[in-house]
């Protein structure tokens, strides 16, 4: 198994997705690049936090620049895909869908929340044909996700499903291709 550092998650994502269950907590109203992420094992999940080294052994915690993207209500807000990290994260999503938008030099996407009284695959219907690259509860289906983006040479996008059990990965693998 693989040591859990962001060099084996920029190294080979589908590897550390297989081999570490995780969990990304974003502590903020907006998305936005993170100069500090912490990163770390708590109770056998591979947690990552903005805020603080929310893991078993603080002192064990290593950091990360990465860009942390929010779940907003209201249709795509979009963020750009700067080059000042590798990596992008989102919160958990559990009805939401993620939207990139690849048309232009650099990817902007978006962490689409569902409106109250409505549901993920109706927000995800309700987005195709956009034009956008969606992934949302359709795809997912009775898991709940999370969303990795990796820059090497160029952005890739990686989900990691998995059932109620937060030890157990169900799917990790590439998206939007």
């Amino acid at each position: 198994m693989p040591v859990a550092t962001i060099s084996v998650l920029k190294s080979d994502p589908l590897k550390f997705l297989k081999a570490f269950p995780i969990k990304i907590q974003y502590n903020s109203k907006d998305s936005k690049l993170i100069e500090q992420y912490y990163y770390g094992q708590k109770a056998g999940v591979l947690y990552f936090n903005n805020g603080f080294p929310n893991v078993d052994d603080p002192g064990s915690a290593e950091v990360t620049k990465a860009h942390g993207l929010v779940a907003k209500k209201g249709g795509p807000h979009f963020y750009e895909l700067s080059g000042e990290a590798d990596v992008m994260l989102t919160t958990q999503l559990s009805g939401c869908c993620v939207v990139l938008d690849d048309s232009g030099a650099t990817p902007k996407i978006a962490h689409v929340q569902p409106d109250s009284g409505s549901d993920g695959v109706t927000l995800q219907q309700s987005l195709s044909g956009s034009g956008y690259k969606l992934y949302g509860k359709a795809d997912y289906h009775d898991n709940y996700a999370y969303v990795l983006g990796v820059k090497t040479d160029g952005w890739r996008f990686y989900t990691q499903k998995r059932l109620n059990d937060e030890r157990k990965i169900s799917i990790a693998k590439e998206i939007f291709v």
